[in-house]
């Protein structure tokens, strides 16, 4: 084969180099770099070239790709920070939010089943955002929302009619009971009631029942002794602290017994374990002496404030 001369091949290289010659062209381009030093170097120096453009090219891509990668989370984030802050501004200023029902003074009047719901907020920072009425057989539920106080609400006082063609037996107001067959109730009453449950056997409820009825207000802490293995089924409570008024804290111990037994459906009897003036004492309230106590048959009480309020007297 006639020797092709090597400015020729150096013409061809560029091409040669990017893969953009025929397979003939190329054998002929490999057997000169095969046989050329000088076109050999020249071939290897563009390699390195090519090599080093194409570095430089990535990393001149990834440097803007991280960029704007870096950008567009920049922005995200600050998008998603501005939407926190104006939910947030929004439920804070204007929509408010579900308020805890002791945090509101309220009074329940009715004339001719035509109810009127008043209420003050006790919180001077916060005032009234909105109040919905709605009601489900005979209950009536008031939901009352807050916000901090601002030009669009300025306000910690609401009152509300609501008319209806039945008598309303029992209105509940962000889940407190203020209001049951004809009279107001208190937020203590309501505290107790709304811990009515079934089984003693349920000791979480038992504690949320027991804190509710002041319990641990009237003699300290206690431990637990539960009786589920047969009925009657009881629950002893074993009081840490030694009484300083022995007779005074049985009376107690007789209004708390009451109490917990209307409170728990299955419970029939409740004994107090304590230590008075160096000696340790039982007292045992069953249920048939709650009822002689309280005048009436105490697990009715689960079903009317106004007969659990004679028992929390």
């Amino acid at each position: 084969m006639k020797q092709i001369p090597c400015e020729v091949i150096r013409d061809l290289l560029p091409s040669y180099t990017d893969g953009l010659v025929s397979e003939t062209t190329r054998q002929i381009v490999e057997q000169h770099l095969g046989e050329c030093e000088e076109c050999r170097k020249i071939y290897e120096s563009m390699q390195e070239d090519t090599v080093i453009e194409d570095d430089a090219r990535e990393i001149d891509f990834l440097k803007k790709t991280r960029s704007h990668t870096r950008k567009t989370v920049i922005a995200a984030a600050a998008v998603i920070i501005a939407l926190v802050l104006m939910i947030t501004g929004i439920r804070t200023f204007v929509a408010g939010s579900k308020t805890d029902p002791s945090a509101i003074a309220v009074n329940v009047s009715e004339n001719e089943n035509v109810y009127t719901v008043e209420g003050y907020l006790t919180d001077s920072i916060r005032t009234v955002s909105s109040v919905k009425l709605s009601q489900e057989g005979d209950i009536l539920y008031v939901n009352v929302k807050t916000a901090m106080a601002s030009f669009i609400h300025n306000s910690g006082h609401f009152c509300e009619t609501y008319s209806s063609d039945k008598t309303i037996r029992r209105i509940v107001l962000n889940g407190r009971i203020i209001y049951e067959n004809g009279e107001n109730i208190s937020q203590a009453v309501s505290d107790v009631m709304n811990t009515h449950h079934a089984y003693i056997g349920d000791m979480s409820a038992n504690a949320r029942t027991a804190a509710a009825a002041g319990v641990v207000d009237a003699f300290g802490s206690y431990t637990n002794v539960l009786q589920t293995e047969k009925e009657p089924y009881g629950w002893t409570l074993v009081l840490a602290n030694e009484l300083s008024d022995r007779i005074y804290q049985e009376k107690q111990m007789e209004k708390k017994a009451c109490v917990l037994i209307a409170m728990i459906d299955n419970l029939s009897e409740v004994t107090f374990e304590y230590s008075a003036e160096g000696k340790t004492y039982t007292k045992t309230i069953t249920e048939e002496e709650a009822d002689k106590l309280a005048g009436f048959h105490v697990k009715d009480a689960a079903q009317s404030c106004s007969l659990l309020a004679k028992l929390m007297k």
